[in-house]
């Protein structure tokens, strides 16, 4: 459960806001300390992380073949570009 609460999208604004700096942000241990974290019974745990990981494993083949078209294009657009700058177009 704390895994998928930690990468949530709240507690990423959490942290986003109280990073500081300007060339480096940094996110102090102080600072970590006053983020929040809600937690529900454990039943209530168990049952939000077996539903999370539903999704998760009905995601991860969508997302590995995504990556892979993304691959896919990426070279395609290197053998045009090859073949543009050779002058085979």
């Amino acid at each position: 459960y704390l895994k998928y609460y930690l990468n949530s999208e709240r507690v990423y604004a959490q942290i986003r806001c109280r990073m500081d700096g300007a060339a480096i942000t940094r996110l102090t241990i102080t600072k970590l300390n006053e983020i929040p974290i809600s937690y529900p019974s454990l039943q209530e745990q168990k049952i939000i992380v077996a539903k999370l990981e539903s999704f998760e494993s009905n995601f991860t083949p969508l997302i590995s073949n995504y990556q892979q078209t993304i691959l896919r294009c990426e070279e395609m657009k290197k053998a045009v570009l090859a073949k543009a700058f050779n002058g085979e177009l």
